[in-house]
């Protein structure tokens, strides 16, 4: 028995002596991989930290795992969601600063990293999912086609119930279709009777009311008689209510499918609802970023100081457009980046507006000079100032007060013309020109 007992404690030691080798070679492997050393000294309490306490080691390992593993993902993210919204394509080097976002929140908030390695495997999921919900509902059909398919439907169910309560007379519905059919002969004669009876000057009698509900009854019932004919073919109450029967199948199948595609578009709105929540919440942090914010707001500005060279009104125009989407991104966007907190908006628009009003009246002092009338003079200078006539934006004047400032500068050039015989002339078709502006 003492024998069994030392052989026990012996087993013991022996495990836990392998159990701690165990736990130091796994000590001894993090602080073989590269970059956690470094990632440990970062923290504020490394001169007190036991580097002999597994559990203590191995929590940090898995976090500086966690972090090397998200870093890449969140950089992608960060750079489509940029690009996605500004249309700004950062190069790898302007997002290096993620990196060093991502060590300082692993040390002092590791549980975000934890948060952000979820959301980052539901973003990529759930687009998918989205879009999977998408071809479900695609795969029922439209709703509307349904819908109507649903009307025709209860339309038919509605008249074969009525024809079912004729066709038990005489055997067959084939009688009620004929007594329908005689009695139908004198219905617009009828019509015309009651119209008169129920003339204001005349008195709407009881009776006349009646005639016009019975009137109203024998049209339902006619179309009932109609329907039999169309959708059956046999007049047999065996068949009707064999032909009920299937329709009332389509009916409720119809129904589940648009309850079917109700819920599938409920919960489409619901995920992508989620999903919008899930963007914001990842993206939310690039914004605390300074590096990566002034890259943004850096190129931002260098886009639209270029653009601001442009030859054409076309190309300024073009400047004018991506100043407008960059105003909306920076409403829009999920990453907390103005875009545009990097100039000064006003003075930029200020600028487009200047160049490209100088743009189009330079080009139509141009356009006018080398014009030669000759014949179909009016036409002619109609037709090589159209482009500026049909004009409707000029940065950021709307079309009204493009047309304006289009028709201000051909006043203005006309002025401007010398007396020669040529530019007289010219003066005179310009002058038309803008009186047809005018109206």
């Amino acid at each position: 028995m003492a024998e069994s007992k030392t052989l026990t404690k012996e087993i013991t030691a022996e495990t836990a002596i392998q159990e701690s080798e165990k736990n130091s070679l796994e000590i001894d492997k993090a602080l073989n991989t590269k970059g956690f050393a470094e990632f440990l000294a970062m923290h504020p309490d490394t001169k007190t930290f036991d580097v002999g306490n597994e559990k203590e080691v191995a929590k940090r390992f898995e976090i500086f795992e966690l972090k090397e593993e998200v870093k890449d993902s969140v950089k992608k993210l960060y750079a489509g969601e940029i690009q996605r919204d500004m249309g700004i394509e950062l190069e790898a080097n302007e997002l290096g600063a993620v990196d060093k976002h991502l060590e300082k929140l692993a040390i002092e908030n590791p549980k975000e990293i934890l948060r952000m390695k979820e959301r980052i495997v539901k973003f990529v999921e759930m687009p998918k999912q989205i879009s999977e919900l998408e071809s479900q509902i695609a795969a029922i059909g439209k709703s509307e086609d349904l819908i109507a398919i649903l009307e025709k439907r209860r339309k038919t169910q509605e008249e074969l119930g009525i024809a079912r309560k004729y066709a038990g007379v005489g055997g067959t519905a084939r009688y009620a279709m004929m007594h329908l059919n005689v009695g139908f002969k004198a219905l617009s004669n009828w019509e015309e009777m009651l119209s008169k009876k129920l003339n204001p000057e005349f008195d709407q009698s009881h009776h006349a009311n009646e005639a016009v509900t019975s009137i109203a009854n024998a049209r339902a019932e006619r179309a009932a008689v109609r329907s039999v004919r169309e959708n059956i073919g046999s007049s047999s109450k065996t068949k009707i209510e064999s032909v009920l029967a299937s329709i009332d199948a389509d009916i409720i199948e119809i129904e589940n499918l648009l309850q079917a595609m109700t819920n599938l578009e409920d919960k489409k709105k619901a995920s992508e609802k989620s999903f919008d929540s899930l963007r914001k919440k990842l993206m939310g942090g690039v914004g605390e970023i300074a590096e990566v914010k002034d890259a943004v707001q850096n190129c931002a500005k260098k886009q639209l100081l270029e653009m601001l060279n442009g030859t054409s009104i076309k190309k300024l125009n073009e400047a004018q457009s991506r100043l407008e989407d960059l105003a909306l991104a920076s409403e829009t966007t999920k990453t907390g980046i103005d875009p545009l907190g990097g100039m000064d908006e006003a003075e930029y628009q200020k600028a487009v507006d200047t160049a490209i009003q100088e743009k189009a009246f330079e080009q139509i002092v141009k356009t006018v000079s080398e014009t030669n009338l000759g014949t179909n003079a009016l036409t002619k200078m109609e037709k090589v100032l159209r482009p500026f006539l049909t004009e409707d934006r000029l940065g950021s004047l709307d079309q009204e007060k493009t047309k304006e400032f289009i028709t201000k500068s051909i006043q203005e050039i006309a002025e401007n013309l010398d007396d020669t015989t040529p530019n007289k002339a010219k003066k005179i078709i310009l002058s038309r020109i803008i009186i047809k502006m005018k109206k």
